[in-house]
């Protein structure tokens, strides 16, 4: 890292995510292929950090200049409020972790869980079945990380929770096909596995011993985007498909349960197909629509199975348009509704029915709100269908967040009152017992598989978020409520848009509602301090706007403060006092010049007062504590725009009985930004990692001793270096450092610093790696960890998910 490198490039070039070997979306052009969609707005960082943002779809960040981009990432790592709680990721495991030392006695190294309604794993290409007892389950596909996967979960709508089964599948299944047996059991076929080879195998699920058990047999063909579908015998029929070679399957076969083998059908299907889609209709027969083939391109033809035969014969009539991934579903009446799917370079919004009667196929008379393709479809108790997500475009792969219903009455479709809150696509839904829909994982806007889920509810006709964060956020504020609910305000979400929207935690639903107004001002690198009343101040993140604002608890709305501030502030500290009021200490003002300033704000007058001396030197990204004299320790920092070479070792403690700053004779041992600091219950102030003056993640450590005024390095070293952590005191007077970045990016290692022994110990990891996330101790002494952002493909992503410490 050169000598004069910014801190943070918070912009980097964002390359065209590319997905490992989907071929599901571009198997016209060719089988296996990787394609590689570019998703918003490109970004870039300048040689000298000035950011800028090249031309894309959005322009995000509008109101704010290139300084804000200097700075966005730059302070991850302040304390945002006086109970130890900071914004800063987590990270994976990494080269330069050192061995475990050994665990006190007393010291428990803890867990981590996602929260309620979050999936185990985030996954698209999945497949889903509601089993009898009203539980869902959810199997294979690929990860965040491209990795094929082998495990599965069930989702139990009683509670809202994702629990994995007992054991995994017996292979690694990407767009598998999933069928429920009369017997109550699931049969899980094909799919391609972790090495890219398409698979012959399958396997059943037994929901009374919640395990995955391999059948007797194989099917006859190794086959990937294929149709499986439940006879009114009790058999599976399986049809075409994509096969090792990379050719389309115009074989099929039926797997019988009485013998768990798998025997090829009397016929085959007239043409070869994958991307189809297959529905038994009332009569017993099976339709088969849709998909393609690489020598005939998007078909039109469709075909009839008939069981009593074990042949497939054609429609009297072909399809208005051939369609790559449609949905087909079964309308009460009997008739087949085959909406949206795509060609060679769109997506469409249009809609047919089948007439079983006349075999033939008619255009209906409405479209849906958006082109869509690999969407869901489900059909509701009130005889409509709904629709919704999917992919927008089938060059670029958007994925899209709009929902419809089809009335078969009128033949019309209308958008539902509230579109999905994330965009995804590929996806499925599940009917819910109770007349919910479920729809889970699949790709965000950005490539990203989610681990999320949403319901939509008929009666409200909404979808509500199944569990993690309403929006993806770096550089906000997490703050305990004296409800124990966390508040969540404000950051940059994954559109790199300044964010004024907030959210509540509920520790006893483990679930995440926005609040009932938001800020009157998008907010970045803010603070937000509970006051005595219960109430919020929420301070600075703007250069537009002096004005701070007042969150209130009982109506979960923000009202403007009284007086403005007196100086425009982000990354600076907020500290609540012991006579009620808050001191706003340094960070920059809208030229991005760090301050050496500060202003007191007085709950009971809701004004703010310039304090008349300012501190030793100007500083940002540096670090407050209050101490147990009521006086207020600030270290570190930098006092030059952000860059690395300004770095401070110095250190200065604000007394508020005088309201000045005095500098502490003895300076840390290193020079320190992107650092944490945190009161212990001794009284001393364990000071740790951040970042050098040459810009090199730091694993030491200092302890800032009140009574002499001293800082003395911590023996031994933190067991990974880190910058843009969080650190929380728990109730056992151990702290809790987790996540952040080390010289590799984003890490998902957590340690524990024991007192009593004066060195750190490896707790559990997170389940991710994630850096300028937010930690909140919850009074059961559990630790709220959310947001903030991690690496894939060499590109950073905001984050909507959240898990919680159990120390």
């Amino acid at each position: 890292m050169s000598q004069r490198a910014n801190i943070v490039c918070p912009f980097e070039k964002l390359s065209e995510v590319g997905f490992k070997n989907i071929v599901f979306f571009g198997l016209m052009k060719h089988v296996g292929s990787a394609w590689h969609p570019g998703f918003g707005a490109e970004r870039r960082c300048g040689g000298n950090g000035e950011a800028g943002f090249e031309a894309g779809r959005d322009e995000p960040m509008k109101r704010l200049t290139w300084v804000v981009a200097v700075l966005v990432f730059a302070c991850a790592g302040l304390l945002f409020i006086r109970y130890g709680d900071d914004n800063s990721q987590p990270g994976r495991s990494i080269k330069s972790i050192k061995p475990f030392s050994p665990i006190n006695k007393h010291i428990n190294p803890g867990s981590f869980a996602a929260v309620r309604g979050l999936m185990s794993d985030a996954r698209y290409g999945y497949a889903m079945v509601v089993l009898r007892t009203g539980k869902t389950l959810i199997v294979g596909g690929v990860n965040a990380l491209s990795k094929e996967l082998s495990s599965a979960e069930i989702y139990d709508s009683a509670n809202g929770r994702f629990i994995q089964t007992a054991n995994r599948m017996t292979a690694c299944r990407f767009q598998p096909a999933a069928t429920l047996l009369t017997s109550g059991k699931v049969l899980v076929t094909g799919g391609r596995d972790e090495n890219e080879d398409i698979l012959s195998s399958a396997e059943l699920y037994d929901p009374e011993t919640d395990t995955f058990i391999s059948t007797t047999g194989s099917m006859r063909a190794t086959r990937y985007l294929h149709t499986a579908t439940l006879l009114q015998d009790g058999t599976v029929l399986i049809t075409g498909g994509v096969d090792n070679d990379g050719r389309f399957l115009s074989s099929a076969e039926i797997y019988d349960p009485a013998t768990n083998r798998f025997t090829v059908t009397a016929g085959p299907l007239s043409d070869s197909r994958g991307d189809h889609r297959a529905v038994l209709l009332q009569n017993g027969q099976v339709l088969v629509v849709g998909g393609g083939n690489m020598e005939a391109g998007d078909i039109t033809k469709a075909e009839l199975y008939d069981p009593s035969l074990g042949t497939f014969s054609p429609t009297a009539g072909e399809m208005t348009i051939g369609r790559k991934f449609p949905s087909a579903t079964l309308l009460p009446d009997g008739k087949v509704l085959i909406a949206g799917g795509a060609g060679m370079d769109e997506a469409f919004s249009s809609a047919e029915l089948y007439d079983p009667v006349s075999k033939t196929f008619t255009t209906c008379m409405g479209s849906m709100s958006s082109g869509r393709f690999l969407h869901f479809a489900t059909l509701l108790a009130s005889g409509k269908v709904l629709l919704g997500g999917g992919f927008q475009s089938y060059t670029y792969l958007k994925p899209g967040t709009a929902a419809d219903f089809y009335d078969p009455a009128s033949d019309a479709f209308t958008p539902t009152s509230s579109p999905l809150n994330i965009a995804r696509g590929p996806i499925s839904s599940v009917l819910l017992p109770g007349g919910k829909v479920l729809t889970v994982g699949g790709l965000d806007y950005r490539g990203l598989a989610l681990a999320s889920g949403e319901i939509y509810d008929p009666e409200s006709d909404s979808f509500t978020v199944t569990g993690g964060l309403n929006s993806s956020r770096i550089t906000h504020t997490a703050t305990r409520l004296n409800t124990d609910q966390v508040l969540i305000c404000g950051g940059v979400d994954s559109a790199r848009e300044a964010l004024s929207l907030a959210e509540v935690y509920d520790p006893l639903t483990e679930r995440f509602t926005p609040t009932e107004g938001q800020m009157a001002v998008q907010r970045v690198n803010h603070t937000a301090t509970l006051l005595v009343s219960g109430k919020v101040l929420i301070a600075g993140g703007s250069f537009d706007d002096f004005m701070a604002e007042i969150y209130e608890p009982t109506t979960a709305t923000f009202n403007p403060a009284n007086h403005p501030m007196n100086s425009i502030r982000l990354a600076h500290t907020a500290t609540a006092l012991m006579d009620g009021t808050v001191v706003l200490i340094g960070g920059v003002d809208e030229t991005a010049i760090p301050l050496a300033s500060a202003e007191i704000y007085d709950p009971s007058t809701d004004t703010f007062t310039l304090i008349g001396t300012s501190m030793t030197t100007s500083r940002m990204c540096h670090t407050d504590t209050l101490l147990k004299d009521g006086r207020v320790l600030i270290t570190g920092g930098c006092n030059n725009k952000g860059v690395v070479e300004d770095a401070l070792s110095s250190a200065e403690v604000y007394d508020p009985v005088t309201r000045t700053f005095s500098p502490v004779s003895k300076e840390m041992a290193t020079t320190r930004v992107d650092h944490t600091a945190v009161l212990l219950q001794n009284g001393m102030v364990l000071i740790a990692g951040g970042q050098d003056a040459n810009g090199i993640p730091l694993a030491s450590a200092e302890l800032y001793d009140p009574v002499s005024k001293t800082f003395t390095p911590v023996a031994g070293e933190m067991i990974c270096a880190r910058f843009w952590h969080t650190v929380t005191l728990l109730p056992s007077g151990a702290v809790l450092l987790a996540g952040g970045k080390d010289e590799n990016g984003p890490v998902s290692s957590a340690e524990l610093y024991d007192p009593d022994s004066n060195s750190f110990i490896q707790a559990a990891s997170m389940t991710m790696e994630r850096n300028s996330h937010t930690a909140a101790l919850l009074n059961g002494g559990k630790v709220l960890i959310a947001g903030g952002e991690f690496l894939l493909n060499g590109v950073t992503w905001q984050l909507a998910t959240a898990e919680l410490f159990n120390p």
